[in-house]
């Protein structure tokens, strides 16, 4: 597969009318002696911190372009809650050097609704 053509802006791995989250962003932390991660965050309305939305989960995708490995697609999912607003995601130190398309979603705490999923850029691991 050729991944240089996709316009990984206009991908959506979750789609539902679930309100997704406020202004997500994402920050590479960390070195290659210590390790590194993906630190998302993102604002938590009013609406945010109450119940059935507080409880929804959100889900951290970091995809690796090029790789046909076990490590192509680091994710977590059903760790961090909206109203948490932050989350970090551990990225392989084998990783080192590549190349990272990030994206963000939500589901329901009950899992019968999805937000569309949230594209946070390109990130490029020195």
């Amino acid at each position: 597969m050729n991944t240089r053509n996709i316009d990984y802006a206009k991908v959506l791995l979750s789609k539902g009318r679930l309100k997704g989250l406020t202004n997500p962003s994402v920050t590479l932390i960390g070195n290659q002696e210590e390790g590194l991660s993906l630190w998302f965050d993102w604002e938590v309305t009013v609406k945010d911190r109450k119940w059935p939305r507080c409880n929804d989960q959100v889900m951290l995708i970091a995809y690796f372009p090029g790789e046909f490995n076990k490590e192509a697609a680091s994710h977590q999912m059903v760790r961090a809650m909206r109203r948490a607003g932050q989350e970090v995601l551990e990225l392989p130190i084998s990783m080192a050097g590549k190349s990272i398309e990030v994206f963000i979603a939500l589901v329901s705490e009950d899992k019968t609704e999805a937000a569309n999923s949230q594209y946070l850029g390109h990130i490029k691991i020195p």
